[in-house]
Order: structure tokens, then C-alpha cells, then sequence
């Protein structure tokens, strides 16, 4: 038999009791306890949906990167006849960059906001 500890509180005896009880001399807020549960679950999501956002943010910007160094090996060896004009070639790793730049920034400060 398999039994879940659950700091002295049987959780099943607890379903049936609404507001404060007196368990072994001590007063029992089960809703307090109940809306702290809530709260911690509510947390732990929030951590699980920020992570999640962040590896696919990482994954996207892992993919442009890779695309702007095959761009840069090609414009560098003319394999496939890639040419880009200088100045062309510059404005999209500029942008890149740029973009690559302002993405992190946003992440860190709306998945990660100052409390």
C-alpha cells in the first residue's frame, strides 16, 4: 500500500471540512491553506510557461543565426552563384543583429519583470 505524506493532514478528511477546525490543539484554516495551494500551483505554472517561452525564443533566434552564417559562407565564397552587393549584404547583418539584440532584451524584461 502506497501512502503520500501530507504533514500530518489527511487530505480526503479535509474535503469535507469548510473553514477553521480544531486538529490536536491547534486551529486549522483549510481555506488559507486551500488559497496558498492555489498560489503556489499558480506559480509553478507561470515558471513552467516562462521557461517554455524562452527555450522557443532561443530555438528561433538559434535559427536565424545559423541562416546569417550560411549567408556570410556563401556571400564569402560565391559558392551556388550567392552574391549579395555590399552594402546589402551589411544592412541584413546589421538587422539581424539588431533584431537578435532587441528580441533578448524584450524576453528578459517580460519574462523576467523587476518586482
Amino acid at each position: 500500500m502506497y501512502f503520500k505524506e501530507t504533514d500530518g493532514l489527511d487530505k480526503s478528511d479535509m474535503s469535507h471540512l469548510r473553514g477553521k477546525e480544531n486538529i490536536n490543539n491547534q486551529t486549522v484554516d483549510f481555506q488559507s491553506i486551500r488559497k496558498q495551494q492555489l498560489k503556489n500551483d499558480e506559480l509553478e505554472w507561470d515558471i513552467k510557461l516562462r521557461k517554455k517561452t524562452l527555450i522557443n525564443l532561443l530555438d528561433i533566434l538559434k535559427a536565424e543565426t545559423i541562416v546569417i552564417f550560411i549567408f556570410t559562407f556563401l556571400q564569402a565564397t560565391h559558392l551556388c552563384g550567392f552574391y549579395l552587393e555590399e552594402w546589402s549584404f551589411r544592412l541584413v547583418i546589421s538587422a539581424t543583429i539588431a533584431q537578435v539584440a532587441s528580441m533578448l532584451i524584450i524576453a528578459v524584461k517580460h519574462l523576467f519583470p523587476k518586482k
